[in-house]
């Protein structure tokens, strides 16, 4: 394979990830989601997942540092989308969850992905939906 054929996977493969991101923010907007952060709607959707986690371990899923985690986590709280937790036998161990509101937001963020998942890969067939899942596979393995 010659590089102008790596370099033409790399421009579309970013052109398919900036679509899927654009429709996502599209969705966001219309939940009324734009005054959260990139940062802040994947920590909300990653703690919506985990229903509770320790700030290490988010911070290591997300691949942040503690203290970029910990300025996100402060505003989410501030906000009203986050707890925090500290454990009864190690006070130095936090756990964050998601509050109502919180819960709201990530109940929000699944719709969006859904809808925009559907909308960008609504447009192949059931085969080929089923050839680009077994070669992401094959690429992320």
């Amino acid at each position: 394979m010659s590089a102008d054929d790596f370099e033409s996977l790399d421009k579309f493969f970013r052109l398919l990830i900036d679509k899927y991101n654009l429709l996502e923010e599209e969705h966001y907007r219309e939940q009324g989601l734009e005054h959260l952060s990139p940062a802040d709607l994947r920590a909300v959707h990653t703690i919506g997942l985990t229903r509770k986690e320790r700030m290490t371990n988010l911070a290591k899923h997300l691949r942040l540092t503690v203290g970029t985690l910990t300025t996100t986590v402060d505003r989410l709280v501030a906000r009203g989308y986050v707890l925090r937790d500290r454990l009864e036998n190690d006070r130095r161990v936090v756990e964050v969850r998601l509050s109502h509101r919180g819960k709201e937001v990530f109940d929000d963020i699944q719709i969006s992905k859904k809808s925009s998942a559907e909308k960008l890969f609504g447009q192949l067939s059931q085969d080929e939906r089923k050839i680009f899942k077994e070669i992401i596979m094959k690429l992320v393995e």
